[in-house]
């Protein structure tokens, strides 16, 4: 299961699927959802490895709303439920489920203002108590990440 980028999968299925929705982000949630039951299926019992995949699939999803000028903030909304739901369906812990979401949200911070960044947190707050300021710092964890890879 390493190869399978499901990021990649998850922003191509959403791009299409978009097209031709009435409630995009809703479409992009229930999607990432449904995706990653199946790849949650092929985890075995008690292994580790729920995280990435969250937050790849929720990378792509965000990417492809993005791409095509959808609601970010709504769509992160949705998301972050849909997370919530599947971290109660599979017994997981919650807030790294929703952590996890986030920092493939926080990827965004490459692409986007900084005021958008911010209306992202504000909604995200607004929706789930202290996933606002989480969401900031899984930002900063992500540019201290990419600031550490180009030093010659």
């Amino acid at each position: 299961m390493e190869n399978f980028k499901i990021g990649q999968l998850t922003k191509e299925l959403v791009a299409l699927k978009l097209r031709k929705m009435d409630d995009p982000c809703a479409a992009a949630a229930d999607l990432v959802k449904k995706t990653l039951v199946v790849a949650f299926n092929g985890i075995p019992a008690g292994e580790p490895g729920h995280g990435p995949l969250v937050q790849d699939a929720c990378q792509g999803a965000m990417t492809s709303l993005f791409m095509a000028d959808h609601s970010l903030s709504r769509g992160a909304v949705l998301l972050l439920e849909a997370m919530a739901e599947l971290a109660a369906e599979y017994n997981l812990d919650p807030a790294y489920i929703i952590r996890a979401g986030l920092r493939g949200i926080a990827d965004l911070r490459r692409f986007v203002r900084p005021e958008t960044l911010y209306e992202l947190q504000n909604s995200i707050e607004a929706h789930f108590m202290g996933a606002g300021e989480a969401f900031s710092e899984c930002i900063a964890e992500a540019e201290h990440q990419s600031s550490g890879r180009f030093h010659v």
